[in-house]
């Protein structure tokens, strides 16, 4: 039992010798971990401030520590591209377990497009259809109001005359009436000449019967009033 423990102490004492020798080659020599590590996104690595210093790395989504904490960095970072890996994997896996589900809903939904497809095709042409109608009915009420428009410029054109015409009729009315305003002054003038020219000669007649002796027949008429017709 003590030679056995002998030799036990002995590995031993190689061992650590060895994987001391195994650290100083990783952490001196070899491929450069650290530029490893910056290329593997999201995972943090962290060094312990202890005496016996050790490395950790933790998830950065999930916050969960992976593997064990170790002195050696390689395996730190074995660990943490171990799980990349797993993680890659079972998001793989659940991707495939997914594809007969998303191939059955692709199906289902490449149907409902075609038949709205079909029913859009449809409204579509049911619109342009519509559209036609409309735009026919736009040519037709367009000639319409133009029609329209050309009556009622005529209608306007004729009240223009037809008010022009007033204008010179009424003008010929006020013209009228001051000629005939003229001709009762003209008649009323020539009444009083008449009058005059009569009062004149009874005048002569009697004083011509005087002049002969013989008698007076009737006395003197005044001259007639004005009157107005």
């Amino acid at each position: 039992m003590t030679k056995f423990s002998k030799v036990l102490a002995v590995f031993a004492a190689v061992a650590s010798i060895a994987f001391m020798g195994f650290a100083g080659v990783a952490t001196f020599g070899g491929p450069n971990w650290q530029a490893r590590a910056a290329e593997l996104e999201g995972y943090t690595f962290t060094q312990s401030d202890d005496e016996n210093a050790t490395w950790s790395v933790t998830h950065d989504v999930t916050g969960e520590r992976v593997g064990q904490a170790s002195p050696v960095f390689p395996q730190v970072l074995a660990a943490a591209y171990d799980d990349a890996i797993r993680r890659q994997r079972e998001e793989v896996q659940e991707l495939t377990d997914k594809r007969p589900q998303l191939e059955t809903q692709l199906e289902q939904y490449t149907r409902a497009i075609q038949v709205d497809k079909a029913a859009l095709d449809a409204r579509i042409k049911e619109l342009r259809a519509g559209l036609e109608e409309l735009r026919t009915a736009m040519a037709d009420t367009s000639r319409s109001v133009v029609e329209k428009t050309e009556d009622v410029q005529q209608i306007e054109d004729v009240i223009i005359a037809r008010r022009q015409d007033v204008l010179r009729l009424q003008a010929q009315v006020e013209e009228l009436q001051a000629d005939i305003y003229r001709s009762e002054r003209i008649q009323q003038q020539l009444k009083d000449l008449i009058a005059q020219v009569d009062g004149n000669l009874a005048k002569a007649k009697r004083r011509a019967a005087q002049l002969t002796g013989q008698p007076v027949e009737a006395p003197y008429s005044p001259a007639p009033t004005e009157e107005m017709p």
